[in-house]
C-alpha cells in the first residue's frame, strides 16, 4: 500500500470519526433537551397560524433521517377559532415526523425542512357563509414576508391520510383516501417548481352535490411536475401520463389563483379506452344519460373541463 493511500485512509477515517462523534453529541443533545426542542418546533409551526396547534408528545426518531436529525410528534391537533361551531379539526394526526436542519439545532433557531404525516385526517371547510377554516394560515404582506413556514418546508410526505374538501357555500365535496403522497417544492425567484407523486383513492369528487361524484371509487396513480408563478398566480401543469385504475391517460392544465382571475382549464386525453370505462369516470348524472349506449371497441377520448373557482357551479365539459 502506497504512502499517500495510507495517509488518505487515515484522513478519511479521522473525518468519519469526527462526524460520528459530532452526530452522537447532537443526538444526545436532542434526547436531553426534548422539552425545549418541542417548544421550538411548536413555536415555528405556529408562526404562520392564527389557530390552535397542540402536540401531545415528542420523541427523537434519529435513524429515520440519518445522518440528519428528525423527531416524531404524536397526537397533533390543529383547530381554527370556529371549531366549537362546526366541530371539524383542520388536522388530526396520530404521527407526524419532522426533519430538522442539524446546524439549526446548534444555532438555537430550529429550522424544519421536511414533514411526514401518518394516520391523519385533513378537513378543509368552507361554511355556508363563505368562512374557511384555512383562514388560520396568516396572510402576509410582501414586505413582511421573511420566508414563513410554507417557504421553509421543501418536502411533504403523507401516508394513510383522509383528505376532505367541503365547500358548503358552493355545494362541492371532495374526499380522498391518500395511500401515499410525496410532494416536493423548489423555491425559485418569482415562484416555485414542484412534483407530486401519489397513489390515492377518490371516495367522492363532486362539483355539485346534486349531480353526483366524478371518479367515484377510482384509484389514481400519478407523477406530476408543475410550476407556479407568483406574478400571475398561475399554476401550470404540462401534459403528463397518469393512471386511473388500469387505464392510461394524459392530463394537464392551468389553474389561476390570482385575485382577479380564478379560472381553470383541465385537459384530459385517453388514447385508447373502452366506452364503459370512460363512462364510469363521470358523475352519476351524466352516466344516467349515457346508460342506453355502448361501443365495443376502444375509443380515443379528448376532454376539456373549464370553470371558475370563485363562482362555483358545474364546470363546462367538452
Amino acid at each position: 500500500m502506497s504512502r499517500w493511500l495510507k495517509i488518505s485512509l487515515r484522513v478519511g477515517g479521522l473525518i468519519l470519526g469526527l462526524f460520528l462523534i459530532a452526530w452522537i453529541a447532537l443526538a444526545a443533545y436532542v434526547y436531553t433537551h426534548k422539552k425545549e426542542i418541542l417548544t421550538a418546533i411548536t413555536t415555528q409551526l405556529n408562526e404562520d397560524l392564527s389557530g390552535k396547534l397542540t402536540i401531545n408528545r415528542m420523541e427523537p426518531s434519529l435513524i429515520r433521517r440519518f445522518p440528519g436529525i428528525s423527531v416524531g410528534l404524536e397526537d397533533v391537533l390543529l383547530r381554527d377559532s370556529l371549531w366549537s361551531v362546526h366541530k371539524h379539526d383542520l388536522l388530526k394526526a396520530k404521527n407526524v415526523y419532522v426533519a430538522i436542519n442539524a446546524f439549526s439545532i446548534l444555532s438555537g433557531s430550529i429550522k424544519i425542512s421536511d414533514i411526514e404525516l401518518k394516520n391523519a385526517e385533513i378537513y378543509l371547510l368552507t361554511d355556508s357563509l363563505g368562512v374557511r377554516n384555512t383562514e388560520i394560515f396568516k396572510k402576509k404582506k410582501p414586505s413582511d414576508d421573511k420566508g414563513g413556514i410554507s417557504k421553509k418546508i421543501s418536502r411533504v410526505h403523507l401516508k394513510d391520510v383522509k383528505l376532505t374538501i367541503d365547500d358548503q357555500q358552493k355545494h362541492k365535496l371532495f374526499k380522498f383516501s391518500i395511500i401515499n403522497f410525496k410532494g416536493r417544492i423548489n423555491q425559485k425567484i418569482g415562484g416555485w417548481e414542484g412534483n407530486v407523486k401519489t397513489l390515492t383513492q377518490v371516495d367522492f369528487f363532486a362539483f355539485n352535490l346534486k349531480r353526483g361524484s366524478f371518479l367515484k371509487g377510482k384509484l389514481l396513480d400519478l407523477d406530476l411536475d408543475m410550476k407556479y408563478t407568483d406574478k400571475t398566480g398561475l399554476l401550470a401543469i404540462p401534459m403528463q401520463e397518469i393512471m386511473i385504475n388500469k387505464d392510461d391517460l394524459i392530463i394537464g392544465g392551468n389553474l389561476n389563483f390570482s385575485s382577479d382571475n380564478t379560472d381553470y382549464l383541465i385537459e384530459i386525453l385517453a388514447p385508447s379506452i373502452l366506452f364503459k370505462d370512460a363512462k364510469s369516470l363521470l358523475s352519476s348524472h351524466i352516466i344516467s344519460k349515457l346508460q342506453p349506449y355502448d361501443v365495443k371497441k376502444p375509443l380515443e377520448v379528448h376532454a376539456y373541463l373549464s370553470g371558475k373557482f370563485k363562482q362555483g357551479g358545474d364546470p363546462l365539459i367538452k
